[in-house]
């Protein structure tokens, strides 16, 4: 009955998206572009709450929330260092071991969509010794990704000192709160630099605050990032410190996103 009742709505979203010539205007608030032709289904599944009909048609009527056009998207990494390690070693699914002074693949099938990497270098040469790590990764170009690689180990410190001044500029135009304790000013600078990082820029999706950086427990979702969504609720919370510490901009960016993504009825991800 489950699967009939999906073949039929499927048939209706074709139908109405067929009818609608791909105008989205009728169902969602936004009016975005269409990934999916299946309109009227991921409406009907939202309005009737079921869930799993959502989380398959309901995510994918538009550009980039839609988990399921995320997830096949091709992600590349480029992971590295300016110095030649004497081992190297990256494995799938698993972990990766010091032992007996070598670098040991352990295979861990809870594990088998993560990739580990391990390096070792020498340390032992006189002197001071700076080894530079660079990571680039993105979404849908391994030639770009490397052309970020290669910016990134080409002036190394560029990055850090842009960081640097970002968040200087960051706490000279946000509002300040100065007392008697020192430790507790330091702490509300550091909450504000914690707060800003957690606003993202995802391509064709717009930017926003999310939850964190952290995965979904292993299973279906395992190596997923699981904890940095969008969530609805939480960002507009954490807009409610922002909005006090006078960082407008990033309100309006996160409430467009919430526009953007929001279905017939108004509604967006909560949880």
């Amino acid at each position: 009955m489950v699967v009939l009742y999906f073949v039929i709505i499927f048939i209706i979203g074709i139908y109405k998206s067929a009818d609608q010539k791909k105008d989205a205007t009728n169902y969602f608030l936004s009016g975005r572009k269409l990934r999916w032709p299946s309109i009227a289904m991921s409406t009907i599944a939202t309005n009737i709450q079921a869930g799993h009909f959502v989380g398959m048609g309901g995510a994918a009527y538009t550009y980039g929330l839609a988990q399921a056009n995320f997830e096949i998207g091709a992600i590349f990494g480029i992971l590295g260092a300016m110095e030649a390690p004497s081992q190297q070693v990256i494995t799938r699914g698993g972990t990766i071991l010091w032992k007996d002074g070598q670098l040991t693949p352990q295979k861990d099938a809870s594990e088998e969509t993560e990739f580990a990497t391990g390096m070792v270098f020498d340390l032992t040469g006189e002197g001071a010794t700076s080894i530079y790590i660079a990571v680039a990764g993105l979404e849908g170009s391994l030639t770009e990704a490397r052309k970020i690689y290669r910016e990134t180990t080409s002036n190394p410190l560029s990055h850090s000192v842009e960081s640097g001044n970002y968040y200087k500029k960051l706490l000279a135009k946000s509002v300040t709160i100065v007392s008697p304790d020192e430790e507790f000013n330091e702490g509300y600078r550091w909450a504000l630099v914690g707060t800003d990082r957690h606003f993202l820029h995802t391509p064709s999706v717009g930017r926003g605050f999310v939850a964190g950086f952290a995965e979904t427990i292993p299973g279906w979702g395992s190596s997923r990032p699981g904890y940095a969504w969008y969530f609805g609720r939480d960002s507009v919370w954490i807009c409610l410190a922002v909005l006090a510490y006078g960082d407008f901009k990033k309100v309006r960016d996160q409430l467009e996103v919430l526009g953007d993504f929001q279905d017939i009825s108004g509604k967006f991800s909560t949880n």
